[in-house]
Formats: structure tokens, C-alpha cells, sequence
């Protein structure tokens, strides 16, 4: 976490940094590059048969399960229409997902058993964004609006439970009997600044927020996936 903290410094501090060094640059329209997203994913919970038993599940799932870390990243092409407006696609790996707090009860002795432990959910997707951007600010540093949509196609699923021990952490994995739909619709947005240098190479950083509009499953009680992240880009222009 440090490590990232750190990065995360650096590339706010940069465009900032060398903005005494930087000359009037035109942008290239076409723009390919690279971003990393580090995510806080959790989900909303729906009670798709109207039952109070439903309700109740939810109630009780509430209380104790909270967010997860999560992560999305991938390539990207950028296509800008004017000085203003642009268009973003391209493929992204996304870990969401939640969990549920630490327990413990487990005994402490004997000392080779774990004394907490916790239940993970994670949905890996690949996903496909369209994404518009429009400036709202240009100057040494642009400040830009986006929204779109991406289309995430599920490779799996995975459930876990994450057990604490004095001297290390296991994952143990668990089989998972549910059906989960393998398409996730989800709309984006974000408020982002960028910075381009001499060598029409752009740093973005982007604060976005991602909510699903597809269940996760069929079942009485549902999912529905979102996340808060901060999106870092680099792109160059062709």
C-alpha cells in the first residue's frame, strides 16, 4: 500500500513539476496507451421475488459484508473529434467483487489454527468501454469530464476464504454452485486532469466511479457490482 501511495504521489506531482518546461503542444487526434486502475468494489443487493425472506437476506448480508480492493486495467485508443470532444474504447481486465468483515471464534490454541478469517467474492471480467470525453478546462493542465458505458464479459468467478494465522495468510478456495450471468452492462464516469509533454505523451488522472446495471444472478436475492476508483493513463500520440 505504501508502494502504491507513492506512485500514485508521483504521477499527481509530475505535470505540475514541469509545468515551467512546458511549450504550446497540438495533441494528435489518435492516441493509444496504457492505464491502471486501483478499485474499492462492493455491490447493491436487490430482492428480485419480492419476499420478506429476501428482505431479510439482505438485511443480514448488509451487517456484515463491506468493500474489497479491487483493479482494472488494460489498453486504450483515443480518438479526439475536436479540441473538445473525444472517444475512448478498448480492452480492460477488471477484478470486482466484495467481502464480508473479519470473524473470529476460531481458537486461538492450539497456535497452528487461524484466529480470524473472512469470506471473499471476486468477479473477474473482460470488458469492453466507449467512453466520451469532453474538456472543460485547457491550459497547462486539462480538465476533462468522461462518461460511456462498458460491456464486461465474466472469465470467472472465484470464492474464497482468507484465513489469518500468526505467522502467515491461506486462501482456500471454494467450489461455487451458483449461475452467474456472463454479461455485465456498466456505466461510467469520471473527472479527470492530463498533462502533455513536449513529446505529445499525456499522464492522466482521473477519479471514476463504475455501476453495473446488470444482476449478477437469477436468484431471490441479486448483485449488482460497482466501484470507486483512480484511474491512471498514458497515452502517446500517433
Amino acid at each position: 500500500m505504501k508502494n502504491l501511495t507513492a506512485f500514485l504521489l508521483i504521477l499527481l506531482i509530475i505535470p505540475f513539476s514541469y509545468g515551467q518546461d512546458k511549450v504550446d503542444v497540438k495533441s494528435k487526434r489518435f492516441q493509444i496507451g496504457i492505464n491502471i486502475s486501483p478499485d474499492i468494489c462492493y455491490r447493491t443487493l436487490a430482492n428480485n421475488n419480492n419476499s420478506a425472506s429476501s428482505d431479510a437476506v439482505i438485511k443480514s448480508r448488509n451487517s456484515y459484508e463491506t468493500v474489497k480492493p479491487g483493479l482494472t486495467g488494460g489498453l486504450n485508443v483515443r480518438y479526439f473529434l475536436n479540441k473538445k470532444f473525444g472517444l475512448e474504447t478498448g480492452f480492460q481486465y477488471s477484478i470486482k467483487g466484495f467481502q464480508t468483515e473479519w470473524k473470529t471464534g476460531i481458537p486461538i490454541d492450539p497456535p497452528d489454527l487461524p484466529y480470524k478469517f473472512k469470506f471473499v467474492d471476486d468477479f473477474h471480467y473482460l470488458e469492453v468501454p466507449i467512453k466520451a470525453n469532453y474538456t472543460i478546462y485547457n491550459s497547462k493542465v486539462r480538465l476533462f469530464i468522461s462518461g460511456g458505458v462498458s460491456t464486461g464479459f465474466m472469465l470467472e468467478k472465484k470464492d474464497y476464504v482468507v484465513y489469518k494465522y500468526d505467522d502467515r495468510t491461506v486462501r482456500n478456495y471454494q467450489k461455487d454452485n451458483y449461475e452467474y450471468n456472463k454479461i455485465n452492462i456498466t456505466p461510467t464516469i469520471g473527472l479527470g486532469a492530463e498533462y502533455t509533454f513536449k513529446n505529445n505523451s499525456h499522464i492522466v488522472v482521473e477519479p471514476t466511479f463504475r455501476h453495473g446495471i446488470s444482476k449478477t444472478t437469477d436468484t431471490p436475492v441479486t448483485a449488482y457490482l460497482y466501484s470507486f476508483g483512480l484511474n491512471l493513463g498514458y497515452y502517446f500520440g500517433l
